[in-house]
């Protein structure tokens, strides 16, 4: 069975590697990030509606550790949705979100990065305007990145580095996955 689960900070191109993985396979994408849009208006926790990377805000001013907690909490929060819907999911797919918790599931998990500062920022703005406040989320995502790595290493997760191009990206992703392309 094929079920391959990406995630990383936003601006890495998991949606595009993600996309292209599921299309190569001929299976079905989720993007987790649409979870958020079924949640209940009465949902409470703040953390549920949040982005990954502006979650810091909550707890104090912008540093590597109030980026990675912030992230931690939003990932927290999300973590009984995205048990479900995996639990849901019983024949192939690919699947990608900021927030996944590797330690969940790891059928075909991988993280993506973008290990470049420069190309990470070019792609980050890409779906962004430039502003002081999107300026501050990069800096976030780049804080969280490094934890995510740290994670990756610590529980044998491949990484992937978008450093080139995304079909490069999903040959690696597959490659690292034993996922015969024969």
């Amino acid at each position: 069975m094929k079920q391959i689960i990406l995630y990383g900070v936003p601006g890495t191109g998991k949606s595009s590697i993600a996309r292209l993985c599921a299309a190569k396979l001929e299976i079905p994408f989720y993007e987790f990030d649409l979870l958020r849009s079924k949640l209940p208006l009465e949902a409470k926790d703040p953390y549920l509606r949040m982005p990954s990377t502006l979650a810091w805000q909550l707890i104090g001013p912008l540093g590597k550790e109030t980026a990675v907690k912030g992230f931690m909490r939003v990932r927290r929060a999300l973590r009984p949705i995205v048990t479900r819907k995996l639990s849901d999911l019983t024949s192939d797919f690919v699947a990608e979100a900021a927030f996944v918790d590797p330690s969940i599931d790891q059928r075909g998990v991988a993280l993506i990065i973008l290990s470049s500062k420069e190309q990470h920022y070019s792609q980050f703005f890409v779906h962004r305007t430039s502003s002081p406040e999107a300026d501050q989320q990069f800096k976030a995502a780049r804080f969280i990145q490094d934890s995510l790595i740290d994670e990756a290493e610590r529980l044998r997760i491949p990484i992937i580095d978008n450093i080139s191009t995304a079909e490069l990206a999903v040959a690696d992703l597959l490659r690292q996955l034993n996922f015969d392309m024969q």
